[in-house]
Order: C-alpha cells, then structure tokens, then sequence
C-alpha cells in the first residue's frame, strides 16, 4: 500500500507537497473543491479527518501530516478509489 500511495503524491501533485487546486489552475476560485498537498486531498470533503488531527487545511502540506490524512481517507472507503489518478491508472508510472 505504502508503495502505490507514493506513487498517488507523485501522480497527484508531482511531487510537491505545498501544492493546492488553487496554485495548479485546477480550481482557481475554490469554487469546486480546495485539495492540498502531495496527495491532493479534498480538505472540504475530509474536513472531519483534519478536525479528528486538530490539522488545518495548510497542515496537508505537511508530508507526514498529509500520508496520515491520506491513509485516514484510504481506511475509510478500503480502497485507493477516492484518487483520479488510481482510478485512471496515471499513477502506475511512478511505481518503478
């Protein structure tokens, strides 16, 4: 699992984990979603995991806080499936 949700951050952000919607153009006006970090996680949508951490939606660009978060996410629908990325299989790339 470890080495599939790294190869997510990489697919996700490419690799940068101050990274959000915003800055990448993807969501320009948070109108959508605001995802953060190097696993681009929906701070709206996982506002309770960040709440349960005492984490803000700046602490995603934490790596360490982020994987925690992310794993939060994965334990939750049992699956890699909330990732576009998983879903379309980009991540696959970076798991060489």
């Amino acid at each position: 699992q470890a080495k599939i949700m790294g190869a997510i951050g990489f697919a996700e952000s490419g690799g940068r984990a101050g990274i959000d919607t915003v800055q990448s153009g993807l969501d320009p006006g948070k109108t959508n979603e605001f995802s953060v970090g190097l696993f681009q996680v929906n701070a709206q949508a996982h506002g309770d995991k960040l709440a349960k951490l005492g984490y803000t939606e700046d602490d995603l660009r934490d790596p360490q806080k982020a994987a925690q978060v992310a794993k939060m996410v994965y334990d939750e629908v049992g699956s890699f499936k909330p990732w576009s990325v998983y879903k379309s299989g980009a991540y696959a790339q970076y798991l060489q």
